[in-house]
């Protein structure tokens, strides 16, 4: 054979070169599987490739399999709906990306139930650092059998950088997200890069309301209702759209129980970052006309469980820790799930129990009766509470009617706040004599004021001129004001500036 010419060999170099040029390798998993979106009758499957490809979920009620759904194009990124399923059934599944088989099919997902049955969900938040704390508790969380996962903001340090998502969430959480849902609010770490955008760019969540947007949104499990809010230090006044959406949200609401979890706290300890009067004077008040059952909340790295709160005060705190019908939410804060702990101030008022540990809040809901256990790293049980509702709830009333009957409680002081005289206002059942006392953020007695007549049923108010008992103008701070009345007290809250 003669020796070829310079262009017969440039064509042979180009088709050895093409099918080497042209090979494939196989496919790799960057971002294990994670469930999404749960209904009773279907869910999201999402998980990340490295190379762009096809996406396929296999799945089916026994090993066999026998099902399958796709998603469209070709991506890195994949996110397959799997639609028509029955209601709270197991199924398993597999992923398929081109013609590589990615997962083993071992990993199982079940659906949501259409009727009542009893549930259990966890509550977190302050986590995604990658430290030995949040894996620790990422274990924890693993043993604990949840059928799905509420998160109270600051998913990722330290910024909510996209980089740091797959190595500081997924890659922690994979056991437990390939078959349990997990829905997040955002945290004021987690907006500050590109306002959130990797944060959403990153997770599957409902987006339900008029924005169509994922930052804030409800959805139903059983026969609860959810709702994540957007409240972080960079908006702290919640926006009114936010709000108008969350009153009538929580209005059609039928479900008996109503949870709601957001990031900066309420109601807290007042340790570090302490909680939030401007927030709870927006919120508060949805929250007590629309039958809030328990709110969770983060930004404190410690627990804080409070007694029932309706309208800044106190109720029923005599039933501490098991309670029926409080008829007022009790606020737990839960931002123990890895990042390093805060210190805890002086208890308030308000305060059930605290504690500066690494946790995971449990909530086991039975028809009309909901467990809540604070679990520690190793497994113990440092909080426990029941709460009872043995009415069904229906839409609630609005807040005037609720409190058209006078019952003894606290309501806003105004102005609040002031750099002057507060008129502390209150609500008496029946004619009595009052006395208000008041305490600083330490539990100090600084005043008490003693009206000197008795007051009827109906709003009542008691004026401090914002003095002292040695006559001293009070310095700015957070003071605490308890109404007495006939054996029983409520509280309020007041905020000085000077």
């Amino acid at each position: 054979m003669g020796s070829l010419t310079a262009k017969s060999a440039w064509i042979l170099a180009a088709i050895l070169l093409g099918a080497t040029w042209g090979r494939v390798d196989a496919l790799s998993l960057t971002r294990y599987p994670s469930l999404w979106l749960q209904t009773p009758t279907s869910i999201l499957i999402a998980w990340q490739t490295d190379i762009a490809a096809t996406g396929k979920v296999l799945h089916g009620p026994t090993p066999a399999l026998g099902l399958e759904a796709t998603h469209a194009g070709s991506s890195t990124e994949h996110a397959v709906p799997v639609v028509g399923l029955s209601s709270a059934s197991e199924y398993y599944y597999r992923v398929v990306s081109d013609s590589d088989t990615l997962t083993d099919g071992s990993d199982t997902f079940r659906t949501a139930p259409s009727t009542v049955e009893p549930f259990r969900f966890l509550a977190f938040g302050d986590l995604g650092r990658a430290t030995p704390e949040q894996i620790q508790i990422a274990a924890r969380i693993d043993t604990l059998n949840a059928d799905l996962a509420i998160l109270t903001g600051d998913i990722i340090y330290e910024a909510g950088e996209a980089a740091n998502f797959t190595p500081q969430y997924f890659d922690i959480y994979r056991p437990t997200i390939a078959r349990v849902p997990f829905y997040l609010s955002l945290g004021n770490h987690d907006v500050a890069t590109l306002n959130g955008q990797p944060y959403l760019d990153a997770f599957h969540l409902p987006s339900n309301n008029p924005a169509g947007t994922e930052r804030y949104y409800s959805f139903d499990y059983s026969n609860a209702h959810f709702v994540a809010l957007e409240v972080t230090i960079e908006n702290a006044v919640p926006s009114l759209a936010m709000r108008t959406w969350l009153d009538a949200d929580l209005a059609a609401s039928t479900r008996h129980w109503k949870f709601v979890f957001l990031h900066v706290p309420m109601y807290s300890n007042l340790g570090v970052h302490g909680d939030d009067p401007t927030i709870a004077a927006s919120l508060g008040p949805i929250f007590d006309a629309r039958d809030v059952d328990m709110v969770f909340q983060g930004h404190n790295h410690f627990y804080t469980r409070t007694y029932p709160i309706v309208g800044g005060s106190v109720v029923s705190a005599s039933q501490e820790p098991s309670y029926l019908n409080p008829g007022a939410p009790i606020y737990v804060v839960t931002g123990g799930a890895g990042r390093f702990l805060h210190g805890l101030a002086a208890p308030t008022p308000y305060e059930a129990t605290s504690q500066s540990t690494f946790h995971v809040t449990s909530m086991d809901v039975a028809g009309i009766t909901v467990t809540l256990q604070a679990i520690d790293r190793d497994g113990n049980v440092f909080d426990a509470m029941t709460l009872t509702k043995d009415t069904p709830v229906a839409v609630a009333p609005d807040a005037e009617e609720r409190h058209a009957s006078s019952r003894f409680s606290a309501g806003h002081a105004s102005p609040n706040p002031s750099d002057g005289e507060t008129e502390i206002r209150f609500t008496l059942d029946r004619t009595s004599s009052v006395r208000v006392k008041l305490f600083d953020v330490a539990g100090k007695l600084v005043r008490v004021l003693d009206p000197p007549t008795p007051f009827g049923p109906g709003p009542c108010a008691v004026r401090w001129d914002g003095r002292m008992g040695g006559g001293s103008v009070a310095p700015a701070g957070l003071y605490f004001a308890r109404i007495e009345s006939g054996g029983r007290a409520v509280t309020a809250r007041l905020l000085r500036v000077r």
